[in-house]
């Protein structure tokens, strides 16, 4: 959840003499936490599992997960909970905080944040991993369990894989034009135009994306549209893409999933595929239905999904409703029309009826704009909103909690 952070220091001087000493924090008895999951008072028992599933550790410690076959069936069940818990905040901790908002499945959040991302070097897996474990995840949440994979959907290499073809490693700061032959490694930059294709290429783009003949193998995620010309007879097999934008496509479309916050529109023929949208989905051409004599062709299957807010169940854009309000636009000046209760913008001070000047320093000139505005400075740290109330200019400041 959202909230309003205020940083204070506040620094202690000795009085005469030298500065005192913190004492050290005490450790954590494990082992009493763990026998307190068993106690006969309620409260004990939530407050050791409470503890125990945040423990400040690079590991599980034995005794805990000693606990989880305990002879108690209540204990075993507390300490399982913990454990899981425990290990989803050891992982969680090791991540940056690009990773963190991947692993929660918040892509566009998790793309904007990569422009934070220092790496000393080109190949550093943290720069890479997050995407991959992304891409997994939308498709092993993909409805794939009908067979309408029959090769696998190959979208992107592993990180594994494409050290071992000796691929490039791209980290770019703008955005990338290309007219050579398809592009195939791994690219971060802040949009993409490639006159050519995508051969078995992970891209995360900060931008838009336009791939002229046609992408193979590849996972995409990007903030912006997606557009894809390619030809009547081809554009994309065995890939992913995921954008927080319209998506549209020329020529055909095979073995892939695409999610789109906005539209897909794919002019050709459509086998095998996921399509799900925030908005509509047009296809020009479906599968032939199967003959009456012949059992359905699976393999064929074509599902979609329109005015999803929650791809996959799993896929979230970050929206002005995330931080509690509501905007209207009149000559492109943004005004604040509702602010929700206990919500993140209503706690920093927003109002309604505030004209919303500037965010970061940057002025939005309707909804949309002030969204991306938004994600993207919340997305690397703060974002500070200039507000018009009345005569007079005010400030309010918002962050992501980690």
């Amino acid at each position: 959840m959202f909230r309003f952070a205020t940083v204070g220091l506040v620094v202690w001087a000795a009085a005469v003499g030298a500065a005192e000493v913190a004492p050290p924090p005490r450790p954590v008895d494990v082992g009493a936490l763990v026998k307190q999951l068993g106690s006969e008072d309620y409260a004990a028992r939530e407050a050791a599992g409470a503890r125990l599933s945040r423990l400040n550790v690079d590991a599980v410690p034995p005794e805990l997960l000693a606990a989880q076959r305990a002879a108690d069936p209540e204990v075993r069940a507390r300490a399982a909970r913990a454990v899981k818990a425990l290990r989803e905040h050891i992982a969680s901790s090791r991540l940056t905080r690009a990773g963190r908002f991947a692993r929660r499945g918040q892509v566009d959040l998790y793309v904007a944040a990569t422009a934070g991302d220092k790496w000393k070097e080109w190949d550093d897996p943290r720069a890479w991993e997050p995407a991959l474990a992304l891409g997994k995840g939308v498709l092993a949440r993909a409805d794939t369990s009908r067979g309408r994979y029959p090769n696998g959907c190959r979208a992107g290499y592993e990180l594994t894989e494409l050290k071992k073809q000796s691929h490039r490693f791209w980290i770019m700061a703008g955005r990338y034009e290309t007219e050579t032959t398809p592009l195939s490694g791994a690219t971060q930059a802040d949009g993409l135009t490639c006159r050519w294709g995508l051969d078995g290429h992970l891209l995360i783009s900060r931008g838009s994306v336009s791939v002229g003949r046609g992408c193979i193998r590849s996972f995409i995620i990007a903030n912006g549209d997606f557009d894809c010309p390619g030809n009547e007879t081809y554009a994309m097999h065995d890939s992913v893409i995921v954008c927080d934008g319209d998506m549209r496509i020329g020529g055909s479309v095979g073995t892939s999933v695409l999610v789109a916050r906005g539209s897909i529109t794919i002019k050709g023929e459509t086998r095998a595929n996921t399509l799900v949208a925030g908005g509509t989905v047009t296809v020009g051409k479906l599968p032939r239905p199967p003959r009456p004599d012949v059992s359905e062709d699976r393999y064929d299957r074509v599902e979609i999904e329109e005015k999803v807010r929650a791809p996959l169940a799993f896929i979230t854009f970050f929206e002005l409703s995330t931080v509690g309000v509501e905007v209207k636009t009149v000559n492109k000046v943004v005004t604040v029309t509702s602010v929700a209760a206990g919500q993140a913008l209503a706690a920093a001070g927003v109002r309604a009826g505030d004209v919303v000047a500037a965010v970061n320093g940057t002025a939005p000139d309707g909804a949309e704009s002030l969204r991306r505005l938004l994600r993207d400075a919340l997305a690397v740290g703060e974002a500070t909103l200039t507000l018009k109330r009345g005569g007079a200019t005010v400030e309010v400041k918002e962050s992501l909690p980690e």
